[in-house]
């Protein structure tokens, strides 16, 4: 029995495999994850700064991929459309279980209630991000992420092109919160200053303009 591939244990991108097998067919979805579980075995050992903990986890497995996607043929900027776009499928999913998880009685007041330490924990140093946070009042909450670990990371395993396809699950996702309205309209990973998070409570516990 062959050793298990990584990348079926990937939270954030164990169902690639599908989308490829979709989009490409059978055989070069297997040739593409076989090439991506050998490439993403190598990371941590290759790239011993970047921590497995903290960031390791998620970008191995997108660099990976992505790179193995480069070398059976695929184009660059196809590729990057490719994952681009399975970002934005993940964070639907995701945003659809967040919608529901809020939708219990007191749950979106309860996160209003912790927010600062909600988005110092998220978007902390601690977390390897630099960013300006602003007060946290009745309504209205953000952040600007000057500098993110993610899209660090990737430029350090010279794949930044690919931090997108992280960024679309979190915009898309980050909608589904039940009594908060979210918006980000810039990132770094696209050549941004910064990241521009902004939310808005909409007391009453209505649906997130955005997820509608």
């Amino acid at each position: 029995m062959g050793r298990k591939n990584q990348l079926d244990k990937s939270f954030l991108f164990k169902d690639v495999k599908k989308s490829l097998e979709e989009a490409y067919g059978t055989d070069t979805a297997e040739k593409i994850w076989k090439r991506g579980g050998e490439l993403v075995e190598t990371c941590p050992a290759k790239y011993p700064s970047i921590d497995y903990k903290k960031v390791g986890q998620y970008v191995f497995p997108l660099a990976a991929i992505y790179s193995a996607m480069l070398e059976n043929g695929i184009g660059r900027d196809e590729a990057v459309s490719f994952l681009l776009t399975y970002g934005h499928r993940f964070g639907e999913k995701m945003r659809v279980l967040i919608h529901r998880l809020t939708g219990i009685p007191g749950v979106s007041a309860l996160i209003w209630k912790n927010f600062d330490t909600i988005m110092h924990k998220t978007g902390g140093e601690e977390r390897g991000y630099k960013s300006d946070f602003f007060p946290v009042t009745e309504t209205t909450a953000g952040l600007n992420v000057l500098q993110c670990p993610v899209y660090e990371a990737m430029k350090t395993m010279g794949v930044p092109e690919a931090t997108p396809s992280i960024c679309a699950m979190d915009k898309v996702y980050m909608t589904g919160i039940r009594g908060i309205h979210y918006q980000r309209t810039m990132s770094v990973a696209e050549g941004d200053n910064y990241c521009d998070y902004r939310f808005v409570r909409i007391k009453g516990g209505s649906v997130s303009k955005a997820a509608r």
